[in-house]
């Protein structure tokens, strides 16, 4: 199977974000590695925390000592016990806020949130299967043409090459290994499901990927702003 890692296509960007997600699990300070950090790209759109008793305890990012952070997760996951990964910094809820000019039929926003036109995922909805969507609470001065979705993107795949930045074993007390991404990332994906056509990768979350089936899909239908660049999958 032929995977492909979506990149923004700055040339074909005329419009402006500024939005903000609903609620974050906090970063956190280890007393064990000393790192004060926060995963990014974990996201769950279709997940609302306002049923939580201390909802508001996610709506600041922030860091917090790590006992706090684990308090907040175990919430988190006792009300949401479908969730896998819940890492400091998870992401929930709808983004929020304004948006000026007509976005792109696709677009990446704040390193890995997935936009698209509803136009563009009927045409796409047509063609092939797609993950859902969860409308964008943009309070745009503006009448859109086109309303802007995000893709609530299934966690499916592991770059199994990432880049060691620190020490290879997990911190005993926060879980933390740094990693970054090497210069030719090889992805490795269960079983082919033919449900999953776009996914993020479960240890490298900013990391969107697609399908050739997608990808042949988007080009043939002539939709604007991404590129997409091949990795070797296993």
């Amino acid at each position: 199977m032929r995977l492909y890692k979506i990149l923004p296509d700055w040339e074909q960007n005329n419009f402006q974000l500024d939005l903000k997600r609903q609620w974050s699990l906090p970063g956190v300070n280890c007393p064990t590695c000393k790192s004060q950090w926060a995963n990014a790209g974990t996201i769950y759109a279709a997940t609302s925390l306002e049923g939580l008793s201390n909802s508001s305890h996610y709506t600041e990012p922030r860091n917090v000592p790590l006992d706090e952070y684990l308090e907040l997760m175990d919430e988190v996951r006792s009300a949401n016990p479908d969730l896998l990964h819940l890492p400091p910094g998870a992401e929930f809820g709808q983004l929020v806020g304004a948006m000026r000019g007509q976005c792109t039929d696709l677009a990446i926003y704040s390193i890995a949130s997935l936009l698209i036109s509803l136009g563009a995922y009927k045409k796409l909805s047509a063609i092939l299967e797609m993950p859902g969507t969860v409308a964008i609470n943009c309070r745009n001065r503006e009448v859109l043409i086109d309303p802007v979705l995000e893709l609530d993107l299934p966690f499916f795949g592991r770059l199994t090459n990432p880049t060691i930045t620190g020490s290879p074993d997990p911190c005993a007390s926060c879980g933390r290994v740094g990693i970054s991404l090497p210069n030719n990332p090889v992805v490795e994906v269960p079983e082919r499901d033919a449900a999953i056509n776009l996914f993020r990768l479960i240890n490298f979350p900013t990391i969107v990927v697609a399908t050739q089936e997608f990808v042949e899909a988007y080009m043939n239908l002539g939709l604007s702003g991404l590129k997409f660049s091949e990795v070797v999958s296993v």
